[in-house]
């Protein structure tokens, strides 16, 4: 077991009962369709099981509506169903044999079910992964000590795509694997607390065009231009998402912005909660109210650690203002 102190953890919204949760995933292992094959019909056949799938939704629209996203940014359920036989996959590419081997979709139909009942709909990137709608946090060797959803080390905290046209409201997660030998922690910072106890001084700089931040390397492996980048503002006050930011990659061409950073990070990690995701947990995470950064704290079974799955969705409020930045002819994929 592990031996460190969860840190102001995060409170689970919901734990399903065993039955609750065995019910579900019968019906969930029947989908057939691949969501690497045919995304828009897999949906389709998600979103027509019924039954216990459609009280899943029901509690998780009363979730939804419960608090303000300003104050509870996260909605973290346990206890859902997983696949008992999962594939392990190597390190050299472990996307494309995903494609190959992985034959049931019970985690990428939960993922479905979740945004289909916040209204969220999920869209993918046509750098990232292929312009898939799942993405996999899985270890990949080429990229094992970069901060991206490929690597098995620390990286700073973040908002997911933060840098893209087509920025995500919503970053959920479900885990598959995980070890309790291990504590990797998706610690997580509302912005609230960010801008209630950032000196007034030091915002007035991070609204500065000062700062830069180089484009993610999944995406520049994916065929993002990688282009110098352009200085520009950390914090937009007449936003809905207030920070563009990712802590130990963006800096400032400017000593006051290199300071005013610093001050950041600090309040970051002071009001940081710890997230340790489980096998059948799944975090909804508002990606316009926090930054979330990934720890890791321990590893007493470092097989299990390079072998740690999770899933990933990136998920907008509405379609409708990005329907011009999708890639023609595929369904839900942005154009960065």
């Amino acid at each position: 077991m592990n031996t460190i102190t969860p840190l102001n953890p995060v409170e689970p919204s919901w734990r399903l009962e065993d039955a609750e949760r065995d019910r579900l995933g019968m019906i969930l292992e029947r989908i057939t369709t691949s969501p690497y094959r045919n995304s828009s019909r897999f949906l389709e056949e998600v979103l027509s099981v019924g039954g216990e799938a459609e009280r899943f939704c029901d509690r998780v629209k009363e979730l939804m509506l419960a608090s303000p996203r300003e104050e509870q940014p996260i909605i973290y359920l346990k206890n859902l169903p997983v696949e008992e036989k999962l594939p392990v996959f190597g390190h050299d590419d472990p996307v494309s044999e995903k494609y190959d081997v992985k034959s049931t979709f019970v985690t990428e139909a939960l993922l479905v079910l979740f945004a289909h009942a916040a209204d969220t709909p999920i869209i993918g990137y046509r750098t990232i992964n292929n312009g898939d709608f799942f993405h996999d946090i899985y270890l990949k060797d080429s990229l094992k000590h970069t901060a991206s959803q490929k690597s098995m080390v620390s990286f700073g905290f973040h908002y997911d795509m933060g840098f893209k046209k087509v920025r995500p409201d919503w970053a959920n997660l479900a885990c598959l694997r995980s070890s309790n030998e291990n504590y990797v922690s998706t610690s997580f910072v509302r912005n609230l607390d960010v801008m209630e106890n950032l000196a007034p001084a030091d915002l007035d700089i991070l609204a500065q065009d000062i700062f830069t931040t180089p484009a993610e390397v999944v995406s520049v492996m994916g065929g993002e231009d990688n282009a110098p980048a352009v200085p520009c503002p950390v914090y937009f006050a007449d936003r809905p998402w207030k920070f563009e930011y990712f802590e130990g990659r963006t800096v400032s061409t400017e000593p006051e912005g290199t300071e005013a950073l610093k001050r950041l990070d600090e309040i970051l990690h002071r009001f940081k909660r710890h997230l340790v995701l489980e096998k059948g947990d799944l975090a909804g995470i508002s990606n316009n109210h926090g930054s979330h950064c990934r720890e890791v704290l321990q590893v007493r079974d470092m097989a299990a650690h390079r072998t740690r799955w999770l899933i990933k969705t990136y998920n907008v409020n509405d379609i409708e203002p990005h329907l011009g930045r999708f890639v023609p002819g595929r369904y839900r994929v942005a154009d960065e």
